[in-house]
């Protein structure tokens, strides 16, 4: 499946115009990628790295936790979309669900040892975390395609996938700030599947397209970039040939974001000059609607900043939710307001990636019966 930026009218923040700029912005050439509600859940016959083991969770306790489905409706926003806790969907029997959650995650249909005598929520969000805590991320194949899907031409889906699996407190801060795979890098920022675009506007696109749920049209093909003359950097080139409409309305969206990349190569080593030039990876950052301009200093300060935007989480929500969806051959999630319930609570829980799997797990779009 394809995901940003056609993922539904609650996760693009905008469209934009083609611009006609003076220049293809940025190559990196020259620089070298009966209930039991409560109860343990119930474990799964044959799955990878060990079945799961009836573990509890101590985290969140549910997408609806706050209100089940005889709860009064309360009106409430995130990032701009209203949600409700209220909820009258009939759910699906627990060997459907089952099956649901064996696709979603393991990319195959298992069988449960025991089942309960009806769906509820908690027994479907423990199911679904006892099932990520017992297996490895090698058996969790379902993640892995996910962030294949979600981060395209990544070359470690495995190792991004274990950050929603292996550790129940990982969040998106760790996720788009962590160093541990490459030196001074922002996790999932400066993965190659970013930086091998080299340019700088079309790095700020691929992160405002798969992050933000954010569309905006490529340059033309027929641009070409000039080389660098003395006394320019890549940067300085693009703020000239860019500096007046149509293109600034593209290229103040895009750019900041290349710009605090402008640390890494095509092939992810660090540098701090250009053409005998100090790099500058200063930028103001104007894509965060609900929140206003941002000024971040490098790449780990893009990551931080973006991953504690209500975009970057209800972006995030969106296409796990819908990618839970496809998986397990449901309809494809049609209502913000559902998207913004569940990002809503991801949100206030900390941002915790496994959290996010288990608030999918437990929403109605996964649990609601065809």
């Amino acid at each position: 499946m394809k995901f940003a930026p056609q993922v539904g009218s609650i996760a693009v923040i905008g469209l934009f115009a083609a611009c006609s700029g003076q220049y293809r912005v940025g190559s990196d050439a020259g620089n070298a990628g009966a209930s039991n509600e409560g109860g343990p859940p119930p474990s799964f016959a044959g799955a990878p790295s060990g079945a799961p083991s009836g573990a509890t969770d101590s985290g969140v306790s549910g997408a609806y936790a706050l209100a089940g489905a005889s709860s009064a409706s309360t009106g409430q926003a995130f990032c701009g979309t209203q949600w409700t806790t209220s909820s009258s969907v009939q759910f699906a029997p627990p060997d459907v669900v089952s099956q649901r959650l064996s696709a979603f995650l393991f990319g195959e249909s298992l069988v449960p040892h025991t089942l309960p005598a009806e769906t509820t929520r908690q027994w479907a969000g423990n199911l679904a975390v006892s099932s990520i805590s017992s297996s490895d991320i090698v058996g969790l194949r379902g993640l892995q395609r996910f962030v294949s899907e979600w981060w395209p031409g990544t070359p470690s889906p495995e190792i991004w996938g274990a950050y929603f699996s292996s550790d129940p407190g990982s969040t998106l801060n760790d996720l788009l700030t962590t160093d541990a795979l490459l030196p001074n890098g922002a996790g999932m920022l400066t993965d190659p599947a970013v930086l091998a675009r080299g340019g700088i506007s079309e790095r700020g696109n691929f992160v405002l397209g798969h992050l933000l749920c954010m569309e905006i049209p490529p340059e033309p093909d027929s641009i070409t970039e000039p080389p660098l003359k003395a006394g320019q950097t890549r940067r300085s080139q693009i703020e000239g040939g860019t500096a007046s409409q149509p293109c600034l309305t593209c290229h103040s969206l895009t750019d900041p974001i290349g710009y605090a990349l402008g640390n890494f190569a095509l092939d992810g080593s660090y540098q701090t000059r250009e053409n005998d030039l100090p790099i500058d990876t200063q930028a103001t950052l104007t894509v965060l609607r609900n929140s206003g301009p941002k000024t971040v200093f490098d790449a780990v300060g893009l990551g931080s900043t973006l991953s504690h935007s209500c975009e970057a989480a209800l972006c995030l929500t969106r296409q796990l939710l819908q990618y839970a969806a496809e998986s397990a051959g449901l309809p494809q999630p049609g209502s913000d307001q559902e998207v913004a319930a569940i990002a809503a609570q991801f949100s206030a829980g900390g941002l915790r990636l496994r959290d996010l799997v288990r608030l999918v797990v437990e929403s109605d779009v996964f649990l609601r019966e065809n």
